[in-house]
């Protein structure tokens, strides 16, 4: 097993303070399983580490707010599989972490409108309120278009 999971959560950690943790409740996210790392910080980490596939999953996995918004910033578009959209979907637990994934990740896959086609009818809330928004969707998924043709 590669150690790039835990150096990449040990570099969130290095980031965090319990200030930026009080912050989130401000904004409605979550801090039950938080670590507290500012956005710019998570960014820079994932320009740190790089596209990372790999990677991305083993982050998602912890359940952790930091390390899945990082997924989000190594995750690979292109190797992106229609199975891994939906359970990362299904655990959307907050509206920063739907649209961290969503504008970073998702809707720079070629299957994303595929995916939002099939979430519009989704029985959960988040997904299909949150994830399946088109006026919020503005990735280059459409062969680099911004507006989609029916």
């Amino acid at each position: 097993m590669s150690h790039r999971p835990e150096k990449a959560l040990d570099a969130l950690r290095a980031s965090s303070s319990e200030d930026e943790r009080g912050r989130l409740a401000r904004y409605g996210i979550p801090d039950d399983d938080a670590m507290g790392v500012a956005t710019r910080d998570i960014i820079a980490l994932g320009k740190k580490f790089g596209t990372d596939h790999d990677l991305a999953i083993a982050l998602w996995e912890t359940g952790n707010y930091e390390a899945r918004s990082l997924a989000a910033f190594v995750g690979d578009a292109k190797a992106l599989t229609g199975a891994e959209m939906d359970a990362w979907a299904s655990d959307f637990d907050n509206w920063a972490i739907c649209d961290t994934v969503c504008f970073r990740l998702f809707d720079r896959s070629v299957l994303a409108w595929t995916k939002v086609d099939q979430w519009c009818v989704d029985d959960r809330t988040r997904v299909s309120k949150e994830v399946v928004d088109p006026n919020q969707w503005h990735g280059t998924a459409n062969h680099g278009n911004s507006v989609r043709s029916n």
